[in-house]
């Protein structure tokens, strides 16, 4: 018997991991503090709200991401309760994950939320390909953030990320999804 989520909301945290909040690390990101206080703000809403939480972890083999690494695992407070589901993948996409279409084909047209790590690379690759998929996700851009790169800042790169992200997919902030997770009803379990 598979016990799926019928009518909740879903949220998708793409590499909330130790790999961005590490100074000295590659990926360490300056700025991540108001985005990270977001994605905990909408993982406590979709948890009170009942919502479907998916969580994908990036891990390779290599200097970063490294397999095993504690720089690879998920930040504090982060890491998966048992009733959500937790995904790996190795690419920048999170369709990398056979797992990850059938589980957003489920999912109510519209009602499928992500946020996490980094807007011009893994929220980006996924929000991207989405349509690809027949899906249309909705990107928290104030839940996300960018790492430098090109001489351009962390903030630039995040707000032109955006601006792309919101022809691929629809845009939302955190206070607009938990508000609309709070208005969704609690799920409904369906045994198959």
């Amino acid at each position: 018997m598979q016990i799926r989520f019928v009518n909740a909301p879903t949220l998708v945290l793409i590499d909330i991991q130790k790999e961005y909040t590490t100074p000295g690390r590659p990926f360490f990101l300056q700025e991540i503090g108001p985005s990270l206080k977001n994605c905990r703000l909408l993982l406590s809403a979709a948890r009170r709200a009942g919502a479907r939480v998916i969580h994908v972890r990036h891990v390779q083999d290599g200097p970063v991401f490294k397999r095993g690494a504690a720089e690879s695992d998920f930040v504090e407070g982060f890491s998966p309760l048992n009733n959500e589901i937790h995904l790996l993948k190795s690419k920048l996409s999170c369709y990398a994950n056979e797992r990850f279409a059938p589980l957003i084909d489920e999912a109510k047209p519209g009602s499928v939320y992500v946020a996490g790590y980094g807007s011009t690379m893994c929220c980006m690759a996924t929000v991207a390909a989405a349509p690809l998929f027949g899906h249309k996700l909705n990107f928290i851009h104030d839940a996300s953030w960018a790492r430098s790169s090109s001489g351009l800042s962390e903030e630039e790169l995040h707000r032109n990320a955006t601006a792309i992200l919101g022809i691929h997919g629809a845009l939302a902030t955190t206070k607009e999804t938990i508000a609309r997770f709070e208005e969704a009803q609690s799920p409904v379990l369906a045994a198959e």
